[in-house]
Parts: structure tokens; sequence; C-alpha cells
């Protein structure tokens, strides 16, 4: 019964409540984070992926990039070549901006305590 009592003392604390505001506005804060974030990953995923294929696909489809058209097999290597070290420093990035994150989420969690404060 004991399990009882604390989740009614957990149900009539103000302060479980004032915990759930806070949790249910960070979410709503780092929502859009979360969007632009997986915006960010696709693109930054399927924009050197692209790049790296042009060598197999360059004959059937001439790619642009910009005023630049890869019609040959030397600018269908050079665009691969800049894939291969775009990726490299995109995956490179997207580490370090996920252990920012990381740091972030730790502190922020390490703020807050959720239920009644013990005594």
């Amino acid at each position: 019964m004991k399990g009882v009592e604390n989740i009614i003392k957990a149900l009539v604390n103000p302060r479980s409540y004032l915990n759930l505001i806070v949790i249910a506005l960070i979410f709503v804060s780092l929502f859009g984070v979360g969007i632009a974030t997986f915006v960010v990953a696709v693109v930054s995923i399927t924009i050197p992926i692209a790049f790296i294929i042009t060598p197999f696909i360059y004959q059937l489809n001439p790619m642009q990039i910009g005023p630049i058209v890869i019609d040959t097999m030397g600018k269908a290597i050079l665009t691969s070549l800049i894939g291969i070290v775009l990726l490299a420093l995109l995956l490179y990035l997207a580490n370090i901006i996920t252990n920012l994150f990381r740091r972030y989420v730790f502190v922020r969690i390490g703020r807050f305590s959720i239920g009644a404060k013990k005594k």
C-alpha cells in the first residue's frame, strides 16, 4: 500500500504539475529544433550520395550544379570525390552537433526532478 500512497502524494503535490508543465514546455521548444535537425540530416546525406553516384548516372541524365553541367567522366569523377569529402565533413559535423545536444539535454534533465521533492 506504500506505493499507492506515494502515487497519491505525487498527484496532490503541486510541484508534480509544475514539473509536467516545464517538461511540456521543453518538448514544445525542442520540437522545432528536432524538425530542423531532421531536415538538415536528410539533406546532408542525400546531396553527398547524389554526388558520389554521379559517375554512374551522368550519361543517363546530365547533372547540373548551378552553372556547371556534369556531362563528362572527368567532371563526374571530380564531383564524386567532392561528394566523398563532403560526406566525411558532414558526418563529422553531425557528430559535433550530436555531442552538443547530448550535453544540453544532460544539463536540462539534471536541473529538474519529477514528482514530490524528498525531505
